[in-house]
């Protein structure tokens, strides 16, 4: 397993949260990213993860222990110091802790020594990035990814990420054609399904949007986010009433532009529940008349 990559969140379509992925996914069946990354691990997948002993800290920093798992990197020091992949990890820790200039600090150390000892190493490129989607800087970000895909465009990391960043600008259709690859090498994607649930949203396909919606497992349905989505393609959708219920079992958000989302559409939905509750009665009432 390599693990070198960070990935990007949907969220920042919205604003530029990026909180990395929300929710833990629980299988690799449901994540087509497990071969590269670990950003969307649950501490029991996380658990069960076999690091080589040379990058021990590695699962430390994921699981949240940043403290520890640099201090096991550093002692890899004498070692790995010519090594991209050592630097790169020491980056991803200082971001997992949101230390944002210490992770491009390691990665700008990580990128050198690679053309030092001119080796190809994709995942520094990538996960500056993600590292330049917090800084609001899409263009660079860009081509960064681009830059991770010209070295190896097999990878599926950079093709997400990329997707991501097309969404936000309206390339719906350049955001799809990478998503639709992806979810051929995992039908079950969590993020994949959701982000192109979102694609034809934007598209104003909302029956599609609901389709793909309908097809993530039901243990992340009511993620905040997801939750937040679903329910506006069901609203826009006309169904109304599954909408709200969907809401309804939406995890607490915790995030403010995913609350602001639900608060909105929450009050749109009911009000045209109770504009369709009117007219039922309307109907009701003239049908009364008709018979008496």
């Amino acid at each position: 397993m390599k693990l070198l990559f960070l990935s990007t969140s949907f969220l920042f379509l919205t604003s530029c949260s990026n909180v990395s992925l929300l929710g833990d996914i629980e299988s690799n069946d449901q994540d087509v990213l497990f071969n590269e990354s670990l950003m969307r691990y649950s501490d029991r997948r996380l658990e069960a993860v076999e690091i080589k002993s040379s990058l021990g800290g590695v699962k430390e920093c994921h699981i949240g222990d940043i403290s520890k798992g640099l201090t096991k990197l550093k002692e890899q020091y004498n070692i790995l110091k010519e090594d991209p992949e050592y630097w790169n990890h020491i980056g991803n820790c200082y971001f997992l802790d949101k230390n944002f200039e210490k992770a491009a600090f390691f990665y700008q150390i990580s990128m050198e020594t690679a053309k030092v000892k001119k080796i190809k190493y994709p995942a520094v490129y990538n996960n500056l990035g993600v590292l330049s989607t917090k800084k609001r800087q899409f263009s660079q970000a860009f081509a960064y990814f681009n830059k991770a895909l010209d070295i190896n465009s097999s990878l599926l990391t950079p093709k997400f990420n990329l997707s991501q960043i097309y969404i936000k600008f309206g390339q719906l259709d350049k955001a799809k054609r990478h998503l639709d690859g992806l979810l051929k090498r995992s039908r079950n994607d969590v993020d994949v399904l959701a982000s192109l649930g979102i694609v034809h949203l934007f598209k104003k396909q909302p029956k599609k949007s609901v389709e793909y919606f309908e097809k993530i497992g039901k243990e992340y349905i009511s993620r905040e986010d997801i939750a937040a989505y679903f329910a506006m393609a069901l609203y826009e959708f006309g169904d109304v009433n599954k909408a709200l219920k969907v809401l309804k079992e939406q995890d607490n958000p915790k995030l403010d532009e995913v609350k602001q989302i639900s608060k909105n559409l929450k009050t749109k939905i009911l009000k045209e529940i109770e504009r369709l509750e009117k007219i039922k009665k309307e109907q009701e009432a003239n049908k009364k008349k008709k018979k008496a």
